[in-house]
């Protein structure tokens, strides 16, 4: 399994995302943070506003399958249930994102962070890849992941919206 964590990259004229690999078996995840400001880079972090642009994103995209959503220990259990519900039907019932989406929009808020993790399918590496509300992706070809998909929504969620 790999592991790694989202940076960007703020220049005068430009902003590049980037996924650094991460071992914690051979850094402590602080002194990792630290040493990655010290090269310029700034951790992203996911707020819930941002998973729910990421959810959102998997609908304009049909090689991308949402598998789970993991939110926090305060949520209610019926609306977790409720989320798992429609995930597994998402294969057959792509539509089923709307109905998810429509779940999570009372909550989309850049000051929380109320989802904790996102689970995609990447169907044509057959790889899954879980993006973390601290920036950390962890799975298969998680860079793959990262070019097709993750760093063109931070762009369009950071620049274009």
């Amino acid at each position: 399994m790999e592991f790694a964590k989202i940076f960007k990259k703020v220049d005068r004229n430009s902003c590049e995302f980037l996924l650094i690999p991460y071992d914690s078996s051979e850094i402590n995840y602080s002194d990792f943070i630290k040493s990655q400001r010290k090269r310029g880079f700034r951790q992203v972090l996911f707020n819930t506003e941002l998973m729910l642009f990421l959810v959102k994103a998997t609908s304009e995209n049909s090689d991308i399958i949402l598998t789970k959503i993991k939110m926090s220990e305060d949520a209610e259990d019926d609306i977790q249930e409720e989320l798992n519900h429609w995930l597994l039907q998402l294969r057959t019932e792509p539509n089923n994102i709307y109905k998810i989406v429509s779940e999570l929009e009372w909550i989309s808020d850049k000051e929380s962070i109320d989802i904790m993790e996102l689970r995609f399918l990447n169907k044509n590496t057959s790889s899954e890849i879980t993006i973390k509300s601290n920036g950390i992706c962890l799975g298969q070809k998680i860079e793959k992941f990262f070019d097709s998909f993750v760093s063109k929504c931070l762009l369009r969620y950071f620049y274009e919206e």
